[in-house]
This record gives structure tokens, sequence and C-alpha cells, in this order.
């Protein structure tokens, strides 16, 4: 029988063996490797170190950005890193990042670790034909008329949202935004993606089972990709990460099939032929539309009424489409259909980058405006000056468009706060880069929060400034300098979604509120965020509500809470500011009073 000692060494001779023979089969790919510039081999093996054990995610996000600061000091454009035997090469010269997302598609081996949370959708999937497929048939959302007809149901979304926060500004209690913004947030992606109304934001005040799944799995995402001994299964299995990423993939997994069940029913129950019929000479209608838009710029009264009525019409969601798809009742013949476990892989990919990169954005603009109340003024006069005082009436998709400072605050925040903070790409052959050749299978690592600091392109980067996407300024810039949603044909199909969600979201709860620095958030540098899979915001982003910001909330002083008998008094108020009366007092009751008003009685 083997004692501890002799069988401790046989344990070291098979890995010393193993490490040789590993060295040996890919000998070309740690050569080719080791000729990058980068850290020292000791100087890897204390950065490994530090950020597998001794640092919380916080600092250890830091670090990573001081590590990357310190190459780039060196006035190197490539440099790598060894994570365990993977290597790693960052690129830090915005020309060489665009070539690279132009021409290697293959998204790196790292998004495999999600394999266990959310399979493989849009945002991970490594197989290009497969992601082809899926990217044409989810790209139909996006359409510019599917956009315009989401903006009703973001601003629905962000007026429940607004009414869930008055207590808060009532009380004047500082809180943190970023749970209520995602329920919101998430509400809206399944309504306008998915067709379904999940009602998140009236059954869940903060807190929501999928929001906590994700967040779990994004988690579990970065420690398993920070810690190279956690890709190997058996040692993800005992760290306990294993189980929690079945479980959360449990919980998102249930949520979807949930809503396919309602979208299968709906299709089911509906006169298929008849509704057919309808959406194929409506779309073909909004198509015409559309085109004759883009090339005419006057608009005829009919297209007019398109742009006015297309507010109200749903159409058919991606997940409808794509089990009407699957059931074979547009096209017998269509080959491009999903299998429900690709469908489900879909919407899980969406909701995640959706949701989570609104949350993110929106509560971090919320922090930056209460920091600079100077420009939080000018951000709400210009939104008046477009929508108009009261929070209650609906933008339009080109009233929402046409907010330029807004749009220059959420791009400058997107900047210096990227909601994807990397890209990683894999060769799937051997390329020169600058004087190197990246070996196949490496992964190449862009961090996009670093190229957004690059003082080359954004002089005083750290300074937040929304003048640097003034046009003057963009036309001076090199366009691969800004990147925050990726470039190249495996960009982020979202990007105007996001901005339209956000922008209707912001502009209603500024037409209401005063955003006021909370307890702890207080300046720029008090803003605590962490690396990921995409940013994430830390607690103590806290801010504060103040009543008063429209007219009618002025008069008021923020008190929605009128009795009957108080009526009188507050519509005769209301007329002499010459203002609207508010929503909250039911229609019927607020004209008929308006009858009973007379000279007479005019309250005092």
């Amino acid at each position: 029988m083997l004692g501890p000692t002799t069988l401790l060494a046989w344990l070291l001779i098979m890995a010393l063996l193993y490490i040789i023979i590993l060295l040996w089969k890919h000998r070309r790919y740690f050569r080719l490797g080791f000729r990058i510039p980068g850290p020292s081999s000791v100087s890897n093996v204390s950065i490994l170190y530090s950020l597998s054990v001794l640092r919380s995610m916080e600092t250890m996000t830091q670090y990573i950005m001081d590590v990357y600061e310190t190459e780039r000091s060196k006035g190197l454009r490539i440099s790598k890193y060894w994570l365990g035997p993977h290597l790693m090469v960052f690129i830090d010269d915005v020309d060489m990042v665009s070539k690279v997302l132009h021409s290697h598609l293959h998204k790196s081996k790292l998004y495999n670790l999600m394999s266990h949370t959310r399979g493989h959708a849009l945002l991970e999937q490594r197989h290009l034909a497969t992601w082809s497929k899926h990217r044409k048939f989810v790209g139909n959302s996006f359409r510019f008329f599917s956009l315009k007809s989401y903006t009703r149901i973001f601003h629905e979304e962000a007026t429940i949202l607004t009414a869930k926060l008055n207590h808060l500004a009532v009380s004047g209690e500082s809180f943190e935004p970023q749970e209520q913004v995602g329920l919101a947030a998430l509400n809206a992606l399944t309504r306008s993606m998915f067709g379904v109304d999940c009602n998140i934001q009236q059954e869940n005040y903060i807190r929501h089972p999928y929001l906590q799944a994700v967040e779990s799995s994004f988690e579990i995402f970065t420690a398993r990709m920070l810690k190279p001994w956690l890709y190997l299964d058996f040692a993800y299995k005992l760290s306990g990460y294993k189980e929690k990423s079945l479980h959360n993939r449990t919980i998102q997994k249930e949520f979807i099939r949930n809503i396919i069940e309602k979208v299968k029913t709906k299709i089911i129950e509906e006169n298929q032929e008849m509704i057919q019929t309808d959406k194929k000479s409506l779309q073909s209608k909004f198509e015409q539309y559309t085109k004759e838009k883009e090339d005419n710029e006057a608009l005829s009264k009919t297209h007019k009424d398109y742009e006015e009525n297309g507010q109200k019409i749903q159409h058919a969601s991606f997940v409808e489409l794509a089990l009407r798809a699957s059931m074979n009742y547009d096209d017998p013949n269509n080959n491009t259909a999903m299998t429900e476990k690709e469908l489900i892989h879909e919407m899980v990919g969406i909701l995640n980058a959706g949701f989570d990169t609104v949350k993110i954005t929106t509560t971090i603009v919320l922090n930056i405006l209460a920091i600079h109340p100077e420009l939080q003024e000018e951000v709400y006069n210009e939104i008046i000056s477009v929508l108009g005082d009261s929070p209650d009436s609906v933008p339009t998709y080109d009233q929402i468009h046409s907010l330029d400072l807004l749009t220059r605050v959420i791009k400058e925040t997107m900047r210096l706060y990227s909601p994807v903070p990397f890209i990683a790409r894999t060769p799937t052959e051997e390329f020169q880069l600058d004087d190197y050749i990246i070996p196949a299978g490496c992964t190449i690592a862009i961090i996009i929060q670093s190229l957004h600091r690059h003082p080359t392109h954004w002089p005083e980067p750290t300074r937040f400034d929304p003048d640097r996407f003034l046009p003057s300024e963009i036309a001076r810039r090199n366009p691969n300098a800004y990147l925050p949603f990726s470039v190249g044909p495996r960009n982020c199909l979202g990007y105007k979604y996001g901005m339209i969600q956000m922008k209707t979201t912001l502009s209603t709860l500024l037409r209401r509120y005063k955003i006021l620095t909370g307890d702890k958030c207080k300046t720029m540098e008090d803003i605590r965020y962490q690396f990921g899979l995409t940013l994430k915001v830390l607690p103590g982003n806290d801010i504060r509500l103040e009543t008063g910001r429209s007219k009618i909330l002025r008069v008021f002083k923020g008190n929605v809470d009128w009795k009957k008998q108080d009526i009188p008094c507050v519509q005769w108020k209301c007329r002499l500011e010459g203002v609207t009366p508010p929503s909250d007092i039911p229609y019927n009751v607020l004209r008929r009073t308006l009858n009973q008003i007379k000279p007479t009685n005019q309250p005092t």
C-alpha cells in the first residue's frame, strides 16, 4: 500500500507529465504566445493569485484596469496575459480592434462558461451558421416600424415605475433605484419582444426570481473566468457553483416556458388565416411607408395617419413569429424555424442582455444627473420643450429620437461606464496583427472600458462631458474609439431599442421628479461598479427624489392623496395656474366638478 508521501509524489509526477504533454502538443501555440509582450511569468502568477484569492470583485475590477494601464504606458498596442494555460491577447489600438471584430466572428471559448446557465444565445453563440440564422430571425423585432410601436409600452412601464417611486419622493428617503428600474426594463422587454405582459412591476416591488437568477449567473461566470481551476468540471462541481448555475438555469427556463405557453395559447385561439392576412397587409403598408419616408422628407396626410396610429399597433412578437414558423403556419417549407430549445436560449439571451444594459445605464445616468444639477436642469428643459410638462402624455418615437442632450448624456455615461466592459473573440486560424502572429484558439480580449478612456481619443478621459458627442466632436474622432455595443457583423442588435427605452424612461421620471444625491453617492468617484459579463452596479449608488417637477405637482407640493371634498379647490387652483388637473382624480369626477364650479362659489 502506498504511503501518503509516495502517493503525493506520484500525483506530482502525473501532473508534471500532463503539463509536458500539453506543452509539446501545443508547442506552436505557446511559442507564438510567449513572443507577444506582456507581464513576465512570475508577474503573471502574482496577478493570477491576486485576482483569484486576495481581492473582492470590486477591487479586482480596478486591479485589472491598473495592470492594463501599466502595459499601455509601455507604448504597447498588443499585450498578452496567461490565464492558466489559456492565452489572452489584449488589443489597445482602435483600428486593430475594428479589424478583429469585422473579420473574426467566433466568440471566445470563455463564453462556454455560461453554457450551464443559459445555453447559447446570440450573445454567446459560437456556431456561425446557427448564429446567422437566429440573428436574421431576431433582427425583425428591431426594425424601424417595430421600434415605433414599442414607445407606448416603454412609456406605460415608465409611468408605473414613476408611481411606485412616489412614496420615496414624498418621504425624501435615500434609495438605490437599480432594482426598480430593472423590473420596469424586464417587463417592457417581455411585452415588446415576446408579446406577453407579465405584470412584473405590479407583483414584485424590488426583487424578482428571474432577476436574482441572472445576477447570480453573471457572478458565477466572472468567478470562473478569473479562476482557471474552475474550468475543470470536477472543481466547478466541488465549489458549489455548478449546482447553483443549474438552479439559476431552471428558474430562467421556467419563466421563459410560461411565456411560450401563453403565446401558444394565443395562437391556437385566434383565427390564423384572418390574422395572417391582416398582418401581412399591415406590414406591407408600414414597409412601404418606411421606404417612402426615408426617400421623401415631406409626409403625405395618409403617411402621417400611419405614424400617429402606429404607436397603438402591436406587431407580432419575435416569439409569436418563431412559434408560427415552427408550427408550419406561415410556410410549410420554411427551414429557418427554431426548435423550442433554440427559442428558449434566444429568449433568455435577449432578456438578460436587454434589461441588464438598460438597468445599468439608466441607474448610472440618474446618479450622474443628481451629481450635476445644472446639467439635469438643461436636460429637463429640453424634455419639456419637446414632450410638454405632463409626465402622463405619451411621447412619439420621433419626439424621443429628437432629445439630443439626453442622448449625449446617455452616450457619455456608456463611455465612462460601458455596460459590456469587454468583448472576446477566438481566431480559428493564425493571423498577423502588427508585428506578431496571433495563434489560433487563443482569446483576443478587447477591454471596451479602457478603450473608452484612452487619452489619445478622449482628452481628460475621466471627466464627464456630454459635449464629446456633439456632431463636430464626433467628426474629429476615430469612429472605432466608441464601441458600447460592439461593431462589425456581431454587433448588438438592440442598440436603438435600448436607447429609445432609456430615453423614454428617463424623460418620464424627469418630468415628474427632480433627482438629488443620496446619502452615499455624492460625487462621480462615489459611483461603485465592478466588471463581469456586464457591468454590475454595486450597493451605494443611491439617490433621492423631489416632487414638484411638473406644474401641477409644484402647485400641490407633491400631495396626490386628495379627498373627494377637496376636488373643487384642487380644480379651481389648477385653473388659476393654467395647468391640466392631475390624472389621479377620475375623469368623470373632474368633469362633473368642472360643471359645478361657478364664479359665485369660487374657493378662496
